[in-house]
């Protein structure tokens, strides 16, 4: 079970990759974030939070250096 920090941590990660990429929907944004790295299976229900929150910095850091 996550803790209310855990909670927080991928809220204002998801959040921060949302605000760079407004025009997407949600899952939209973590299927995009979840395809760059280590998930390559169609459905998000399995991923770990952790791989989420890796893929999800990636996504915010290759918007931010524009790639």
């Amino acid at each position: 079970m996550a803790t209310p920090q855990e909670i927080e941590e991928i809220l204002g990660i998801i959040r921060r990759a949302w605000g760079k990429n407004p025009e997407l929907r949600l899952c939209q944004l973590l299927s995009n974030a979840a395809l760059m790295h280590s998930w390559n299976q169609p459905d998000l229900y399995y991923m770990e939070d952790e791989a989420l929150i890796t893929d999800l910095k990636l996504y915010i850091k290759k918007d931010q250096d524009g790639l």
